[in-house]
């Protein structure tokens, strides 16, 4: 990824990318069309600054996942930490359609929950078990917020 990334900004050719691809493809196989899918992948996230990735997350609960870098140039300049930001919808058996917003600089923490109003009670309630979890595992919470979500349109 980096070498792609190089390629990006002009600092790495294309024929050295290329050469390296199909290195990697006779080092671990997979063909010519898996080589190509991942160059291909790479490059969105390079240029999206983030994944998406869908699937299951334990048996019967699948969730969508999408994390990546938010650019700031001003931020980056400064030396301040980049923020990360990863955004999780799922459907638990309990709580119903809930969504996930954490937002992640250095070890500052927030996160913003969205469920319907049963649910949002109850991840209202469980904020601060939730911060105390969050502070056991080295990270600082500066905002965590539940709200209503939306009704889809």
């Amino acid at each position: 990824e980096a070498h792609l990334a190089q390629w990006a900004h002009g600092e790495r050719s294309t024929a050295a990318v290329r050469a390296e691809a199909q290195h990697v493809q006779r080092t671990f196989g997979g063909g010519e069309a898996a080589t190509e899918t991942r160059a291909a992948i790479a490059l969105e996230v390079l240029q999206r600054q983030s994944i998406v990735l869908v699937g299951p997350a334990w048996a019967g609960q699948d969730v969508r996942l999408q994390v990546g870098r938010e650019p700031d140039e001003a931020q980056a300049a400064a030396g301040a930490a980049p923020v990360f930001r990863a955004q999780l919808k799922f459907d638990l058996p309990r709580l119903g359609r809930v969504e996930v917003d954490l937002r992640l600089a250095g070890v500052a923490i927030a996160a913003a929950f969205a469920a319907d109003a049963n649910a949002r009670a109850q991840l209202d309630a469980a904020l601060p078990e939730i911060a105390s979890a969050l502070a056991a595992h080295g990270l600082q919470p500066v905002a965590l917020s539940a709200r209503s979500a939306q009704s889809p349109a």
